[in-house]
């Protein structure tokens, strides 16, 4: 009895370190590169981040290299400010002043929650005039119904005369089974007015299949006029294929084509090319402008990485993601041929995240963070740059006063992490 009740304390704790510890893989830097006079591939800026404990990035660095110098030379950087929900809730841009070598605080964007984590507001400030003070510049106002869905965006300006805010536009969404709608309202004479609408058609899976834009007609009781519509395709994966823009010609009286973009996904929904064409009307048909093709790494899922929220898949940057993203190249085609113009590649760190009673915290390898002349490590340890380069090793105790200030990746044997120098 008592070795079944050892054997089954040895499973249980078996057990425990399996679920206890799972490997992240943190996005540490985006390296965007030029082609040079030889038509070969050079890194000419970068973008850093920097998390928190939570994962919400809380610094974006971003800098160039420097021809002349071969140093990395910063530009500028993001700060990133979260309540205890993840709740993104300030943002400070700053421009690198290289004369007197320090950030300036240049604009400012503050934002508050719903307990559905939704935007209610969303004050925009900047310091151009005084670079003392924040001067108001924007504001936004968000609404939403029972199930979640905006209702209504009303966009107020800062008025500095008055030192008041200022109404300036609103969107009011208003939703149906097969048709979705946007008015746009000016404050004319004291007095809402709609001056612009977009219809979104639905199909039976709720994609959106058309989008159209109208104008309030010149004659009272009139048609809206068409300004602009939008045709999406979508295959059997309810995945965005092709989406074709069309503009209205007020001299032929009719829309015509202007634009094409093409949409091609692997197997697990990854969005693996990207193309767009123009309207020839030359030729009346489409003719390709420019390509993306991205390459994934389909052993570790979306669930597995840490990376910004603007990089998420509802995110502005990598709008279809569910596997690590390693590099996109951009295309251009010139004389019937895709030419490679340069592309971009996505760096990351491992890291080793422990689960005690279902609160998670990240294994600590190396400390302090920032480090300054001594970096503590728990036993052998290597150091590398943001890029991959090895810089120096170490064991206990590692001499890191001679390297520049920044971030670097330290690889031991219970696993990786990264650390700043200043």
């Amino acid at each position: 009895m008592q070795n079944i009740s050892k054997s089954i304390f040895l499973i249980y704790l078996f057990c425990i370190s399996i679920t206890a510890f799972s490997q992240k893989y943190t996005l540490d830097s985006l390296v965007y590169y030029s082609k040079d006079e030889n038509n070969n591939n050079y890194r000419s800026a970068k973008t850093q981040f920097i998390y928190d404990q939570n994962g919400n990035s809380i610094l974006e660095f971003y800098s160039y290299l420097n021809n002349s110098t071969g140093l990395w030379t910063n530009t500028s950087k993001t700060e990133f400010f979260y309540d205890l929900h993840s709740n993104d809730t300030l943002s400070i841009n700053n421009s690198w002043d290289s004369e007197k070598s320090n950030w300036i605080p240049m604009n400012r964007v503050q934002k508050t929650h719903n307990s559905n984590h939704q935007r209610l507001t969303e004050i925009r400030s900047n310091r151009y005039n005084d670079p003392n003070n924040w001067e108001n510049e924007s504001k936004r106002i968000f609404t939403y119904d029972d199930q979640n869905r905006i209702t209504s965006m009303t966009y107020l300006n800062w008025d500095t005369s008055i030192q008041n805010w200022k109404i300036g536009y609103t969107e009011e969404y208003t939703y149906s089974q097969e048709l979705n709608t946007k008015n746009s309202l000016n404050w004319i004479n004291e007095a809402w007015k709609i001056t612009s609408k977009d219809e979104f058609e639905l199909d039976s899976r709720g994609n959106v299949i058309k989008v159209s834009n109208l104008g309030p007609p010149f004659i009272p009781n009139d048609p809206w006029t068409i300004n602009s519509t939008e045709e999406n395709l979508y295959n059997s994966k309810n995945e965005l294929i092709q989406t074709i823009y069309y503009r209205w010609d007020y001299l032929l009286s009719k829309l015509i084509p202007s634009a094409k973009y093409m949409f091609t996904y692997d197997d697990y929904g990854n969005q693996i090319m990207f193309e767009n064409q123009a309207w020839d009307k030359t030729v009346n048909n489409f003719v390709r402008n420019y390509r993306t093709e991205s390459i994934y790494n389909s052993l570790v899922t979306y669930r597995n990485l840490i990376i910004p929220k603007s990089y998420s898949p509802d995110g502005h940057l990598v709008k279809e993601l569910s596997h690590m993203l390693l590099q996109s190249n951009h295309l251009g085609y010139v004389n019937d041929n895709w030419v490679y113009s340069a592309p971009n590649k996505y760096y990351y760190s491992q890291q080793v995240i422990t689960a005690i009673n279902t609160t998670a915290t990240t294994d600590i390898l190396a400390y302090p963070n920032p480090a300054t002349d001594k970096l503590y490590v728990k036993g052998h340890a290597r150091i590398y740059d943001i890029l991959g380069n090895y810089i120096t090793e170490g064991t206990e105790a590692i001499d890191v006063s001679g390297l520049n200030n920044g971030v670097y990746f330290v690889a031991t044997n219970n696993g990786n992490s990264k650390f700043i120098k200043e």
